[in-house]
């Protein structure tokens, strides 16, 4: 895949967005040495993070017209879903751009105004705000290297757009 300016990597555990039950995957708790009393406090942390970011999500859908009420009892991935369908390619572009810009350290962090703007920060910010809800329950150190060890939490995605002047393949 092309890496153009406007890349950015996002990370999430694998079944967060889903709807079922979470649970730890038995591999990466294990090579964590977590035992079953911190399994399960990082699934009690994981079923608020889910709800924690439906609220964060609310405003967003509310600005793109879309029945916050009914959605947020709805899967993750469903709202993720209908908030994508309605950005506008040009400005996705942009704030990617502007993102990725932000995470080298090239310039400062952008207050998200747009609806657009403020779902980018949310997704491509998941995996930072997972570990601090992590470390809550384990400590900053264990939520690190829980999520190091398999390099990100699990499920990742690599969204990129060009370079200005760049061609689009």
């Amino acid at each position: 895949m092309q890496r153009g300016c406007g890349t950015v990597k996002v990370d999430y555990p694998v079944g967060l967005l889903d709807d079922s039950p979470f649970h730890l995957n038995d591999g990466l708790a294990h090579t964590a040495n977590l035992d079953d009393r911190e399994r399960e406090l990082v699934e009690e942390a994981t079923t608020e993070f889910r709800a924690e970011l439906k609220q964060q999500l609310a405003p967003v859908l509310r600005d793109l017209d879309i029945d916050d009420k009914a959605l947020t009892a709805a899967p993750l991935q469903r709202i993720f879903t209908e908030i994508q369908a309605r950005e506008v390619p040009d400005e996705l572009q942009r704030v990617r751009k502007e993102l990725a810009r932000e995470r080298a350290g090239l310039s400062r962090a952008s207050v998200p105004r747009t609806p657009t703007e403020r779902f980018e920060h949310i997704f491509v910010g998941l995996g930072e705000a997972y570990q601090s809800k992590v470390a809550r329950v384990l400590g900053a150190e264990r939520a690190a290297d829980l999520r190091a060890i398999s390099d990100g939490w699990g499920a990742s995605i690599v969204a990129s757009g060009p370079c200005d002047g760049e061609a689009v393949d």
